[in-house]
Order: C-alpha cells, then sequence, then structure tokens
C-alpha cells in the first residue's frame, strides 16, 4: 500500500483514488493496461543527474578528447545573444588554453598533482560557468544538447560506467552549494555558486512500485541522455524500471561506435513538444492517453498539457513561464475551475518531499 510520507494530503488521496480505479487483475495483453509517465531530473530524484555527471566528469577530466576535438566541442551550437558572444568566445578560448596545459601536464603528473594547480581550479570555473550558468541563456534545446556534446568519442560503456561513478559519488557527498571564483585574463572575475549533490525520492520509488503491482505500468521521458538514466533507473538504486520504459535522447556514434557531437533525430527529439509527441507514440500503442504524467519545468509543458491526461502532477520548484501557468490553476486565489493539476512541495536542503505545494529552496 502507497505510504503518505512527504506526499501532500490531497496528492495522496488523489494517487491512492488513481490506482484502485484504474488498477487491472486479468488481461490478455500489456497494452490493455493503463500507464503513468515521468520525468526525471528534479521530478523522480532531488535534482539533476545530467548537471551531476558534468561535474564529476568535468572535476575528474573523464574526457577522451585531444585538444583540437575539445575546442570543437566546446565551440559547438553556443547559443547566447550577440551582445555575448565576445565574451563567451574569450572565456572558451582561455578554457582551450588551460585544458592544452593540463594534457601536457597528465603526461609528467598524476590526476591529483593535475588537481592542485591554479590552472585546473581556473578550468573547472570556466566550465561550470559556461555549461551551466551560461547555458540557462540559451535555448532549452541547446541546454539540453550541449552537455551531452562532452561524452564525444567515448563509447557507451564508458558513459554508463561514469554515469554509475557519478551517481555513486554525487549520492554520498552532502547537498549543497560550491562556491566558484577565478580572475580572467582580462581581470573580469567570475564568481557564482552552484548547486551538487543527487537523493533518490522514496515517495516517487514506492508509488512506481504500487503502480506496478497493480498492473499500470510507469515510463520515464526525459529530455536528458538515455543511457545516463537508464544507469539511474534500471541499476540498483530502487526504481524497478526495465530496459525499453526510458525514453530520453541519444548521441549519434560514428567509427569504432563512438559517441559524436550530434544528437539523433532521426526519431523522435525528445525536447519541449518531442515530450508530447513520445506520449503519442505511447498512445498509440495502448489506444489511450496516459493517466497521469509528473513533471517540474517548462520541458515538461507539453507533456503536461497532453490531450487526454487525467492528471498532471508538478514538483514545485522554479520551473519557468510555461509551466508557471498551470501552477498558477492550482494556486490562484478563488480559482473558480476545475484543474487535473497537483503540486508538490520538497525541502531541498533536506533533499525530501514535504507535506506542502510550496517548496523550501536552498
Amino acid at each position: 500500500m502507497l505510504k503518505q510520507r512527504g506526499w501532500t494530503d490531497k496528492n495522496y488521496s488523489t494517487l491512492k483514488k488513481m490506482i484502485a480505479e484504474y488498477r487491472l487483475e486479468n488481461f490478455n495483453s500489456k497494452w490493455e493496461k493503463n500507464y503513468v509517465v515521468s520525468d526525471w531530473d528534479n521530478t523522480t530524484i532531488i535534482f539533476d543527474i545530467e548537471e551531476a555527471v558534468f561535474m564529476y566528469q568535468l572535476l575528474n577530466l573523464k574526457y577522451n578528447m585531444k585538444l583540437e576535438e575539445f575546442l570543437y566541442v566546446v565551440k559547438k551550437d553556443i547559443d547566447v545573444k550577440p551582445e555575448e558572444l565576445d565574451k563567451i568566445n574569450s572565456i572558451v578560448d582561455e578554457i582551450g588554453e588551460d585544458y592544452k596545459y593540463i594534457l601536457e601536464e597528465l603526461k609528467i603528473k598524476t590526476l591529483e598533482e593535475v588537481k592542485e594547480s591554479c590552472v585546473y581550479e581556473s578550468f573547472v570555473v570556466k566550465m561550470v560557468y559556461i555549461y551551466v550558468e551560461v547555458a540557462t541563456e540559451m535555448s532549452y534545446k541547446m541546454q539540453c544538447y550541449r552537455i551531452l556534446y562532452l561524452f564525444y568519442n567515448m563509447s557507451e560503456d564508458e558513459v554508463r560506467v561514469l554515469s554509475r561513478e557519478a551517481i555513486d559519488y554525487w549520492m554520498n557527498e552532502s547537498i549543497g552549494r560550491i562556491e566558484f571564483k577565478t580572475v580572467l585574463r582580462n581581470g573580469e572575475t567570475l564568481e557564482f555558486t552552484h548547486r551538487v549533490g543527487i537523493r533518490n525520492v522514496p515517495e516517487k520509488i514506492e508509488l512506481f512500485s504500487e503502480l506496478r503491482k497493480n498492473n499500470i505500468d510507469v515510463y520515464i521521458c526525459t529530455s536528458s541522455s538515455q543511457i545516463v538514466i537508464e544507469e539511474f533507473a534500471i541499476g540498483n538504486y530502487g526504481y524497478g524500471f526495465s530496459s525499453g520504459e526510458i525514453f530520453g535522447l541519444n548521441l549519434l556514434k560514428g567509427e569504432e561506435e563512438r559517441f559524436l557531437a550530434e544528437v539523433d533525430e532521426r526519431e523522435i527529439a525528445i525536447i519541449l513538444e518531442g515530450k508530447a509527441e513520445i506520449l503519442k507514440k505511447l498512445e498509440r500503442h495502448y489506444k489511450k492517453p496516459p493517466l497521469l504524467y509528473i513533471g517540474d519545468s517548462d520541458g515538461d509543458y507539453y507533456a503536461l498539457t497532453y490531450s487526454g491526461l487525467k492528471f498532471g502532477l508538478i514538483i514545485n520548484r522554479d520551473g519557468g513561464d510555461l509551466i508557471f501557468n498551470l501552477k498558477k490553476e492550482v494556486t490562484m486565489e478563488n480559482y473558480r475551475g476545475e484543474t487535473k493539476y497537483l503540486l508538490q512541495g520538497r525541502d531541498e536542503k533536506n533533499a525530501k518531499f514535504i507535506n506542502s505545494e510550496n517548496s523550501i529552496n536552498i
């Protein structure tokens, strides 16, 4: 039986009623069942596994690129306002110089020795700035795509191992913010903080388990790397997914089956409207829309507004203008209409859901 834990009273009651109403005991085909779809980052886990892998890869210099390849990847698809481009290009040039120095140092020093250098520290700050801070100014598509390009020239197995290492590392690190600061060659100071750490969400693990017990299928639809999410969702972390139940982004492969800096868009590009396209694909098999979609940000807007969806559960964090309009239906004082949307709050500092529609942010 589903436990309440940190679910709000309304969400807990609604989910229990939904399971009781749409459970299935006898069926001849999988496609007779009902199903639920959920986002992953900041929805099924606390915080973002894609950013966690990025940070782990960066801190440990786990790249498989020569200098020219690295510069190609970092520069590829930079999507900022024209007035910002000169500054960004200048920082990218510095990143290239730092990476060149680091590659030479790694020939004669250990990784731990390289980590003690000022160049390494500056390199890390500038990379986080470009891929996390500046990324928020780019199109949503490029926010999702560019971070994957850093897997360039790696094999699928290498990325899967990297993902598991990153998950295990950040699951055992404290949740919080790291301060980053460096001085650029032109004298300008880059200074900011970045949130780190990831955690399981017991409520989501139990919900998925209860759904499956009642023969309601569960899928993940994400704008992150499919294989990264598979290592978390199918791995030994409690979520219980199987192969074929995760829809995410994939990079194209080149020679020797190594990744290119190119997202595979030959089928469905799972960005914004692409998430609704995944629901449409599932509906063709099940002959009905999903019961529930769970998301947290603008990236989930088109899935949350999918035709025929009975419930939309929104993890209430700063998710953008599109999803704000859906949350407004729940929170607007004296709202007169019926809404299928539910809000769930979380406590970021303690990495858990709370019995509130509002969240406590770090």
